[in-house]
């Protein structure tokens, strides 16, 4: 081969390699574009330093320290490095280039251009560059890591913090249950160290009634039908005792939604439930005390009815609180009222004063007026100012009252009438007493005076007036309970029939109806003072009923308290009433003030001595009964009679015999009035008896103690001034057991003279008494045993 060929070959293979090397410098041409672009948009910090200076920093380590690359390649590369972190830097650069292996990942804190710290990742190799030994280095911020970090740690710290130092109980609990985290304040809600209830199942704390509501609450939160939720429950503390808690809990999971754990906020809420407790009680009990209240109670606002309770309700004639409840209160308000209701509203609400006590009148659904007595006051009510108002019905009260009025008249009435009863007493026994003198004198006169004598009919006229005397006297005494009484057991239904149908006889134009009811109660009284009282009544009924009407007799056995009975100066206890009414023309209330006091008549002049009623009254009064009476123009009188009940049986009524009856033997006759025992000496004489005469009761004494053994009766008279005919009868008695005593008075047989009888008496004789009485009397004094 010659060299022209050589040289050929040596050319061509010299193109071959070079277009070879070529190809190798355009690929790592593109190589080293793609490792600068690489570096350039790299998010990573990347440089290259060797000792003392920066070979190469891409844009992002430019970025990260805060300097241009023109600045940055002036520094020494340990300078931008922290002082705290710089000597570790140096140490291991320095070995890094000299062909060590140090740790090539490590943390360094470097310093910005404008002095913030940065935290980086820093991971390092030894290159070689242009024949040298440098540093090949990237590295990541971890600033804003490491501050979230710090971050999270101050935010670990304060939660720490809070959860050691909170006033509320803090729990993380697994989903199994078991207490992971328990602050001090949970530990003392349940009376532990947070120590002791570590891994301790909440289970074993909550009371055993709650563990179902508990189960089921978790159930809920882990199921993820709600988030979190609160409840309220009861636990166990360490020494056995109940805690309310309320627990506010949610569920932490983890990225999977697997559950972590329950967070639970605890509050001891037991306080809080006594006085919940305590208040649901008070308001149950007010509740309650404002349901039984007797009064009407309601809570209005702007008229309008809020509430009512039960009284109310019954007060305003209601079905149930229904029917008044969102009612104005003014479509209740009388009329007479509105004006008075419309103001105190106002002023409680205004100024929520407390109005005092004020009588209103209200209507009730049957439209019946309601009288009450209300008083009201502010109060709150569904978070604004209302009116509650208290009422108390006082119809029954108003009824007392008036009751009470008539009741106290009827007792002013009654000592009226007593005085007046008194007054007229007193005058008809001394009217009494004269009349006896009179009486007697004419007696002896007529017993001296023959047939045929022109005196004879002058005595006997006057003994007429001494009767009609002793008549007027007898009805005086019957008002002042004086009259002559002898008291049997009867039976007033026959007595009544009998005087009843007597009268119907002498008025026909008058319709008798009879009540009577059978098995009535006897009664002691006087039959013929009876008859007196029941044919006064029945003659004023006929006076009130000139054209005719109706008469209503009707019996009754009755039970009378005491609070009826005090008026009239009564006894409570069964009584039988007398009811006696008539269709007549009735009576004003102010003849009914007057009716029964003596001389007082609505008849004409001549018509009436204005004695009837009164005699009535007084002989009722004598018996120890009470009489009312009921009218009203045009509506006719009613009478109703209590007499006292009686257990003895009705007796049959023994009569005297007519005419004078002589007789013999001695008695005594003690008085203390000159004129009596003059005229009835003579009496006595004339009926052929020997007299012995004493002037006073203890001269009488005195006289019987020296004569006893001739004395056959003593007539005593029953008011005397030294001693009473009462104390000498006792004396009597004292000196002889068996002594016959007869007693005398100006007054009825009634009270002490009663009781004298009772004890022993052989019998009484009213003065003035006719020379026929008083020999009957005696008769039948000595012919007793």
């Amino acid at each position: 081969m010659g060299l022209e060929e050589n040289l050929q070959d040596r050319v061509r293979q010299l193109e071959a390699s070079l277009h070879q090397a070529g190809e190798e410098l355009r690929q790592l041409q593109a190589q080293n574009t793609l490792f600068r672009t690489l570096m350039e948009n790299s998010l990573s910090g990347i440089y290259l330093v060797r000792e003392g200076r920066y070979l190469f920093a891409n844009p992002t380590y430019c970025e990260i320290l805060g300097y241009p690359w023109e600045e940055l390649k002036t520094k020494d590369p340990l300078d931008v490095v922290l002082p705290q972190d710089r000597e570790l830097a140096r140490q291991r650069l320095l070995a890094r280039l000299a062909g060590q292996e140090p740790p090539s990942e490590y943390e360094l804190r470097l310093i910005r251009a404008d002095g913030s710290i940065r935290h980086v990742w820093l991971r390092a190799f030894r290159v070689f560059h242009e024949g040298e030994p440098a540093v090949l280095g990237n590295l990541v911020d971890l600033t804003s890591l490491r501050h979230r970090e710090m971050e999270l740690r101050e935010s670990e710290e304060k939660f720490r913090t809070a959860f050691m130092n909170a006033a509320v109980g803090i729990t993380l609990v697994s989903p199994e249950g078991v207490y992971q985290e328990v602050n001090p304040a949970m530990a003392s809600i349940l009376g532990y160290s947070p120590q002791e209830l570590l891994g301790k199942k909440v289970a074993d704390y909550t009371h055993p009634e709650e563990i179902e509501k508990r189960e089921g609450f978790l159930e809920d939160l882990l199921c993820g039908r709600i988030s979190s939720g609160v409840q309220e429950r009861r636990m166990i503390r360490k020494d056995g005792s109940v805690v309310w808690v309320r627990i506010w809990a949610a569920v932490q999971r983890d990225n999977s939604g697997e559950p972590i754990h329950f967070i639970s906020l605890v509050q001891d809420i037991t306080a809080q439930r006594q006085a919940e407790d305590a208040l649901r009680e008070s308001e149950e009990r007010y509740k309650n005390l404002v349901e039984l209240l007797p009064e009407g109670v309601w809570v209005q606002r702007q008229g309008e009815i809020l509430y009512v309770n039960p009284a109310m309700v019954r007060l305003l004639g209601a079905s149930g609180p229904e029917d008044l409840i969102g009612k104005s209160i003014y479509q209740f308000v009388h009329p007479n009222s509105r004006a008075s209701v419309e103001q105190r509203t106002e002023e409680i609400m205004r100024y929520g004063f407390t109005v005092p006590l004020k009588e209103q009148s209200y209507i009730a659904l049957d439209g019946s007026m309601v009288e009450v007595e209300t008083s009201a006051t502010a109060v709150p009510f569904g978070g604004q100012r209302a009116v509650v108002a208290v009422y108390r019905d006082i119809r029954q009260r108003k009824q007392h009252e008036k009751e009470r009025k008539a009741l106290e008249e009827r007792f002013l009435q009654a000592q009226k009438m007593e005085a007046v009863g008194i007054l007229a007493g007193g005058i008809a026994h001394d009217f009494n007493n004269l009349l006896m003198s009179i009486q007697g004198n004419v007696s002896l006169m007529l017993l001296e005076t023959p047939q045929g004598h022109g005196h004879k009919e002058r005595l006997e006229a006057i003994q007429d007036a001494v009767k009609s005397g002793a008549e007027l006297t007898r009805r005086l005494l019957g008002f002042a309970r004086g009259g002559r009484y002898e008291m049997r057991p009867m039976d007033m239904n026959q007595l009544l029939e009998e005087t009843s149908a007597l009268f119907g006889r002498t008025r026909k134009n008058i319709t008798i109806h009879r009540r009577f009811q059978p098995g009535i109660w006897p009664v002691e009284a006087d039959r013929s003072q009876m008859e007196q009282v029941l044919m006064n009544i029945f003659v004023n009924a006929a006076d009130a009923m000139p054209q005719g009407g109706e008469l209503f007799l009707d019996t009754q056995n009755v039970f009378l308290d005491q609070e009826y009975v005090k008026p009239f100066s009564g006894k409570p206890g069964p009584y039988l009433r007398v009811s006696i009414t008539d269709t007549g023309k009735g009576m004003e209330e102010e003849t009914l003030q007057h009716i029964f006091e003596p001389f007082f008549t609505t008849k004409a002049m001549g018509r009436g001595t204005g004695l009837g009623l009164a005699t009535v009254y007084g002989i009722v009064k004598g018996h120890k009964g009470l009489i009312t009476v009921y009218s009203k123009p045009g509506q006719g009188t009613t009478f109703h009679i209590y007499l006292p009940a009686s257990q003895k049986e009705p007796s049959k009524e023994l009569r005297l015999p007519a005419g004078v009856l002589k007789g013999k033997g001695t008695i005594l006759l003690i008085d203390d009035e000159e004129m009596i025992l003059k005229v009835a000496s003579q009496l006595l004489e004339a009926l052929g008896y020997k007299v012995l005469t004493a002037k006073g009761g203890q001269a009488g004494l005195r006289a019987y103690e020296e004569l006893k053994d001739q004395v056959d009766l003593v007539l005593v008279d029953m008011i005397m001034p030294d001693i009473g005919g009462g104390e000498v009868f006792e004396r009597l008695k004292e000196m002889n057991p068996g002594v016959r005593v007869l007693l005398s008075s100006g007054y009825a047989l009634y009270g002490q003279a009663m009781q004298i009888m009772e004890k022993g008496c052989r019998g009484f004789i009213q003065k003035p008494f006719s020379l026929a009485e008083l020999s009957q009397k005696i008769h039948a004094a000595l012919a007793t045993e």
